[in-house]
């Protein structure tokens, strides 16, 4: 059997019965009466008629006909000859690998995690992206590429038009009927995906939806090129999914939470480890050399029940493995740890799996539901001590916890909002959801937003908004400040939206709003951080957690803002020191290295810059879109060296 014969008989295979034997019948015809005639000797010697070149005339395929001889177009016409079991056989296998890879794609299919405030500032009333933006989803582009029918089937289930199966087996039929050589399928197919994008528009209340020109635009876009018109609906899809739109929201699968069944298995698991025989009773930072870099035998590694308990509440934490690592660093297992900002305790549960049965947690926060979640926690696990104060009096309350000074393992700081309190509309953290204008980490304590801006001067909010919302624009500030003071003057800024409202329009006038994010995005982070007063806090966090902290601790500290990074390296230069000093008078030294300016007794340790800033992997940022902006610094604490002249 030739490659050719083998082309010929696939081809053959899918056309209907009329088409797939190339002579045509009335061609068969003559020749069966020529050959059927009486006088066998009379016509022995007859003209016959040329068939093949008939053939090739009335052929559906001249140009691959016109190859072939009399004898191999029999064989690839025979229904029961070997070219035909074959091209049959190689049509099922091809259906049959389709099937497993859309089974195994099914399987593995995950939904992006959520992150409203990426979808902040953006209309979903056009595309998100252009027609041949391919690129901008490698795996998008990938699947609509080799398999389209898989990619076209997952975006109809993620919009919940049709079921996954039913869609693939759809687009698959349409299309093999097309291939057998019936027009007026390949137009019902176009048809149908084109009557499918118009409801995708319908649904995402698109501009031109239903119109005549829109109708003909997608289904010219389908017709040329199909695989692109594919691909731009599954980035949309996507992109709504991360943004949790409500056209897709409903489709999206439960998350996993950490029921009690898994909670009791760890317990149960702990409890079935073996204690050490000898417990190490040395300072783990004084044997750091000689500290296995593996955990010791109590200390628990079931990664995957890790994941499931640091995604408690749907709030995955920012991090965690890395964070984790760099605190534990040093090798201390049994020490006792501060986590700042416990939140919805996802760092704090990752932390405890590493920590041996001696060692504890000190969670802090001031979020009156964030305590209620540790208390919870810590009635499970009584390694964990839950406090509710804010992080800037660690100093205050450590003795109390009976934490002397220089005794502490490490210090967690994961800096703004968690993604459950910009989720609750009460607390008035998001300029895109309505609610009170709050704005406080505690709402017990101090004033809400609302009522401080209907008191404060604007020469002093034009102050907040250039100093904390990171704004490089001072005219645009004080501009901003005038709008929201007059407006909260007149008693009418009570909302977040209101807010939001007030500076979306003053950025309109003057230029200065990105299409790319929410116009009050900055706003509303400088009014928080003033409010809270969350870089006084950090300042004092920072001096704190190095005054108990053990020689060869670690602080770690998660950052959103370049302002957060910028505080906490202000504070590092303040307490850093030069192995070899410049030459330069007494005077200058002391402005470049303040630390100079005291003495061992006063302040025996310095800080440095453990390791390089630690980023979300490819693999986290997949997962937890808000990690994108996150940068998490590692201080660590030494003592200080005679320097040399």
């Amino acid at each position: 059997m030739t490659p050719r014969l083998l082309l010929i008989a696939c081809v053959s295979f899918l056309l209907p019965d009329g088409a797939a034997a190339p002579y045509p019948t009335s061609v068969r015809g003559a020749r069966d009466r020529h050959l059927r005639s009486d006088d066998v000797a009379e016509n022995e010697h007859a003209e016959v008629p040329d068939l093949t070149a008939h053939a090739f005339n009335h052929s559906y395929f001249p140009s691959l006909v016109s190859v072939l001889g009399p004898k191999e177009i029999s064989d690839v016409t025979d229904p029961k000859g070997p070219i035909q079991v074959y091209a049959r056989v190689g049509f099922l296998l091809s259906i049959l690998i389709s099937v497993a890879f859309a089974g195994c794609y099914r399987a593995t299919k995950t939904w992006p995690s959520i992150d409203r405030e990426l979808g902040q500032g953006m209309s979903h009333r056009v595309w998100s992206s252009g027609p041949f933006d391919c690129f901008e989803n490698i795996p998008v582009c990938f699947w609509a590429c080799c398999c389209p029918a898989l990619r076209w089937a997952d975006t109809m289930d993620m919009q919940g038009f049709l079921g996954f199966w039913p869609a693939m087996g759809v687009w698959t039929v349409l299309n093999l009927l097309s291939f057998a050589g019936l027009g007026f399928v390949w137009l019902l197919a176009i048809g149908g995906v084109t009557y499918y994008r118009q409801k995708m528009r319908r649904s995402f209340n698109m501009e031109g939806q239903g119109e005549i020109c829109s109708y003909c635009g997608d289904c010219c876009f389908y017709s040329c090129c199909t695989l692109c018109a594919v691909a731009q609906e599954a980035r949309h899809v996507e992109f709504a999914a991360k943004v949790d739109h409500p056209c897709v929201k409903d489709q999206r699968p439960p998350e996993p939470q950490c029921t009690e069944e898994s909670q009791a298995d760890f317990r149960a698991k702990m409890q079935s480890r073996k204690p050490p025989l000898q417990a190490n009773k040395m300072n783990h930072f004084e044997a750091k050399d000689k500290v296995p870099s593996t955990p010791s035998p109590e200390v628990p590694t079931d990664r995957s029940l890790l994941s499931l308990r640091g995604r408690a509440d749907g709030h995955a934490p920012v991090l965690w493995e890395a964070v984790v690592e760099a605190l534990l660093g040093s090798g201390s297992h049994n020490g006792t740890f501060v986590d700042c900002t416990f939140g919805r305790g996802g760092h704090s549960r990752a932390l405890l799996e590493r920590l041996s049965q001696r060692g504890r947690v000190l969670a802090f926060d001031v979020d009156p539901s964030a305590i209620s979640e540790a208390g919870r926690l810590a009635a499970r696990d009584p390694r964990l001590v839950s406090v509710h104060r804010p992080f800037g009096d660690l100093a205050e309350v450590l003795p109390h916890l009976g934490v002397e000074s220089g005794s502490l393992s490490g210090v967690l700081a994961d800096l703004g909002v968690s993604s459950p309190q910009l989720d609750q509309k009460h607390r008035g953290f998001s300029p895109i959801e309505d609610g009170p204008l709050d704005l406080r980490m505690n709402p017990l304590v101090g004033v809400p937003a609302s009522e401080w801006l209907a008191s404060v001067p604007a020469e002093e909010l034009a102050w907040v908004l250039r100093a904390y919302g990171e704004d490089s624009d001072p005219f645009l500030a004080a501009r901003i400040a005038e709008s929201v003071v007059a407006r909260a003057r007149r008693g009418t800024l009570r909302r977040t939206t209101q807010l939001a409202e007030v500076v979306a329009t003053v950025k309109a006038q003057h230029g200065g709003c990105s299409p790319f994010e929410q116009p009050a995005r900055l706003t509303f982070q400088a009014i928080r951080s003033h409010l809270n007063q969350e870089f006084q806090q950090l300042d004092q966090l920072l001096s704190a957690a190095f005054s108990h902290l053990a020689v060869g601790g670690r602080v770690v500290v998660i950052c959103f803002k370049r302002a957060e990074v910028a505080a906490v390296r202000r504070w590092l230069r303040r307490n850093e020191e030069s192995s070899r000093l410049p030459q330069a008078p007494e005077g200058r030294l002391l402005q470049l290295y303040p630390l100079l300016a005291l003495s061992h007794e006063e302040q025996p340790w310095r800080a440095r810059e453990a390791m390089p800033p630690l980023l979300p992997t490819s693999g986290e940022l997949q997962a937890n879109t808000r990690a994108r902006s996150a940068r998490a610094l590692v201080l660590e604490k030494s003592e200080r060296r005679k320097l040399n002249s």
